[in-house]
């Protein structure tokens, strides 16, 4: 009966344990588990028999051993263990939990088992981590609050009751009525008993107040007040105020904005002392100046207008401009709708043709005036009399054009120094010789001296200076300035000394003239005489490779048969040794023969070619030139398609570019040969897309090409022409040159008319 009932209780016991979520287990103090919950099963996917017997570490897995072990010694030691931790149990998640380890000690004291209680605390704790998240962001936004209240540069106020008896300020509110810092701004306290607020001469009551009516649950905007400080300091303020409300919508308080408009008021007020004052200067003028309202009425004029456009008038004000005026051109009354619109308009140099026929020149200058609201008012009209001196200043223009067509004709410019003053004029032709207009060009010698080429500097300011020290007394030089887009232009200039009464130079005058083509012409002429010689020694070099090729074959061809007939002879025929000798030597002739030509040939190819760096962009545009210059292009243009930023070649740059100019002279002849008018010459670089580390340059043309592959592939060839007067040894030449700075030469037809030539040269590594 005992054991039954101690049976029922067990079970009740272990429908206790199994229903409860947390992890409940007792285990030995080798903590291996002798009885679980079926939690256990839940959380560890093994039944509660399979972990019976098992070691804590086995079931929890080691890195959740390696936390709870610390924990279960002390336990073992008869220590109640207490704890919140976060263990990754098994394969699952990681787990909050809160563990409570009881040992199980006998009547001795000793500690014969563990009792194990988990509880899985992971929601609690996420919760408590979104609530510590939202604490700290709502302290931020308190803190960032307050630092927008302590450091905003107007005043600002709050007060946490509806009758505004305590009020704090910000530390602009209270610099601005004089306050220590942290004093309360209500007029119920002491700091502020000494401060009078007044409206429209009135002092305001308490309630009056913003921060008070809006304690009461009103809207203050824009009320403007006067405050007077104790010291006597009169402040203009302006105040906006808002209601604070409570849960139920009750106002409980009031925040306030104020700002010291006294400044602005000031300035207000200056304005009205300013226009009265505008006014009088206006009238008493000594220029023709009027104030007209938007409908173009006189509101004031001065003095002087009405003596030279009162048309008779002794006082303008209140009469229409238009009324009095009725011969003004449409072009100013159009300026005067533009003014009325904001804008400000003047000419220094307009003619009125009055209706009686009289001519005045004038400068005019018109503007809109504004009211202290900001509004445009109306407009103001200045009128400047110059006919008598635009007379004058149209002699001197005649006379100044009179030169300038003498100095435009030989395209010189002229400069003139004031060694006085230091002052430089520059003529508008001196500086387009650099390539800048009017004043893009400063008139400073400062920057003549900042674009004499370094290498030219020193000698030509020391001519100068010795020009200027007396030593002669005019100078003639040549030399180089920058222009604008940073190239050179090369200067013939002279220059004279002028001398006052006490022979003391104080001026000095000269003329330029820009030689930069023909400087060019000699260097062009110089490069082409260079070139042309460098051709002919390669010429001679292929011609000889070709007559050694020539004879190599019948001479090789001698010496066979000469050997031939000597083993006949030796075989059988009378005086065989005297026949044997005599075509010995002819065979010993014929390779001496061959010999010799490869000697010419080595001693002519004994020159080598002398590579360095260079641009084929701008060996081609050099090209170019140089056909213009020998008038080989005429009106022809060639389109050019160069890619940029391409690295720098290896190569000689006379070789390339007498192959660039044997290539384009060829397509030339070959669209002459058709007679086109539209024929098209396209020069084309790039990097080689079959090996980058070569630059590919295409000469492609549409005139007559060739008339099929087998003729295409015998271009190349020495001596091989498609031109009755040619000579066929260019493209044989172009090639080789090419070829012997490593790059490859080859033709392709056009889908069209014509053909490409291509040829590629290596990039400097």
């Amino acid at each position: 009966m005992a054991e039954a009932a101690l049976f029922e209780r067990e079970n009740e016991l272990r429908l206790i344990m199994d229903a409860t979520p947390a992890l409940i287990s007792y285990i030995n103090t080798d903590f291996r588990y002798l009885r679980v919950n079926a939690t256990y099963e839940h959380w560890f996917n093994i039944s509660a028999d399979q972990i019976a017997g098992k070691k804590a570490q086995d079931i929890i897995g080691k890195e959740a051993w390696q936390i709870v072990q610390p924990y279960l010694e002390r336990a073992r030691a008869g220590e109640t263990v207490n704890f919140d931790q976060q263990i990754p149990y098994g394969i699952g998640k990681p787990r909050w939990v809160h563990a409570t380890y009881i040992p199980n000690k006998d009547s001795s004291g000793r500690v014969k088992g563990i009792v194990v209680h988990i509880v899985d605390i992971t929601d609690r704790k996420l919760a408590e981590n979104k609530i510590a998240t939202l604490n700290q962001k709502l302290l931020n936004r308190i803190e960032e609050m307050q630092v927008i209240f302590n450091t905003a540069p107007i005043g600002l106020a709050i007060t946490n009751d509806v009758k505004g008896y305590h009020i704090r300020g910000n530390r602009a509110n209270e610099r601005m009525f004089g306050l220590p810092e942290g004093a309360d701004l209500s007029k119920h306290s002491a700091s502020m008993e000494g401060v009078c607020v007044m409206q429209n001469g009135r002092e305001l009551a308490i309630d009056e107040l913003p921060m008070q009516r809006a304690g009461h649950g009103e809207l203050v905007t824009n009320m403007v007040m006067d405050v007077i400080l104790p010291g006597g300091q009169w402040l203009k303020v302006l105040s906006n105020a808002s209601p604070l409300f409570n849960e139920k919508g009750e106002p409980r308080g009031a925040v306030g904005a104020f700002l010291d408009i006294t400044a602005i008021k000031k300035t207000e007020e200056s304005l009205i002392k300013s226009q009265l004052q505008l006014r009088l200067f206006v009238e008493q003028a000594p220029l023709s100046i009027a104030m007209l309202d938007r409908d173009m009425n006189y509101l004031v004029t001065s003095h002087r207008w009405i003596e030279e456009f009162g048309r008779g008038y002794d006082e303008l004000t209140g009469l229409n401009h238009y009324a009095v005026n009725l011969d003004l051109p449409p072009e100013w009354k159009d300026a005067h709708q533009r003014a009325l619109a904001g804008e400000c308009l003047r000419n220094d140099d307009d003619l009125w043709i009055q209706a009686d026929g009289s001519q005045h020149w004038l400068r005019w200058a018109v503007y809109p005036w504004t009211n202290p609201a900001g509004e445009i008012g109306g407009i103001m009209i200045s009128f400047e009399d110059i006919t008598a001196r635009r007379q004058a200043e149209q002699e001197l223009r005649n006379s100044e054009a009179r030169l300038a067509l003498v100095v435009d004709q030989v395209k010189a410019g002229y400069w003139d120094w004031d060694l006085m003053t230091h002052k430089l004029f520059l003529s508008p032709e001196s500086k387009r010789q650099l390539g800048f207009e009017g004043s893009e060009l400063l008139d400073r010698r400062e920057e003549w001296v900042h674009r004499l080429h370094l290498e030219d500097r020193t000698f030509v300011l020391g001519i100068i200076d010795k020009c200027m020290s007396g030593l002669q007394s005019n100078y003639e030089l040549e030399f180089r300035l920058r222009h604008r887009d940073n190239s050179y232009r090369w200067i013939h200039s002279r220059g004279v000394l002028l001398y006052d009464q006490n022979n003391h130079p104080y001026r000095m005058l000269g003329i330029n003239l820009d030689i930069t083509d023909y400087i060019k012409q000699r260097e062009l002429s110089e490069r082409r005489n260079k070139m042309e010689q460098a051709f002919r020694q390669h010429v001679a070099v292929q011609t000889a490779a070709a007559i050694a090729h020539e004879l190599n074959q019948p001479l090789t061809a001698i010496s066979s048969y000469a050997d031939v007939a000597l083993h006949i002879l030796l075989t059988g025929e009378p005086n065989p040794q005297k026949l044997a000798q005599l075509m010995e030597n002819c065979s010993q002739q014929a390779l001496r023969a061959g010999k010799v030509i490869r000697q010419l040939l080595a001693l002519l190819q004994k020159g080598e070619t002398v590579s360095a760096p260079m641009d084929i962009n701008a060996s081609i545009h050099e090209a170019i030139d140089l056909m213009k210059a020998d008038g080989l292009l005429g009106d022809f243009n060639i389109e050019l398609n160069l890619a940029q930023g391409l690295p720098l070649v290896n190569a000689n740059a006379l070789q390339i570019q007498k192959v660039l100019i044997n290539l384009m002279r060829n397509a030339l002849e070959s669209i002459e040969e058709q007679d086109l008018n539209t024929g098209e010459i396209n020069v084309t670089t790039q990097v080689y897309d079959a090996d980058p580390a070569m630059i590919l340059i295409t000469v492609c043309d549409n005139g007559t090409g060739v008339p099929d592959a087998a003729a295409l592939r015998k271009i190349f060839q020495p001596f091989h022409s498609t031109k009755p007067a040619g000579l066929g040894v260019g493209l044989a030449i172009s090639r080789s040159l090419i070829e012997a700075h490593g790059g490859k030469m080859w033709a392709e037809q056009n889908a069209g008319n014509g053909l490409s030539i291509h040829f590629t040269l290596p990039c400097v590594i």
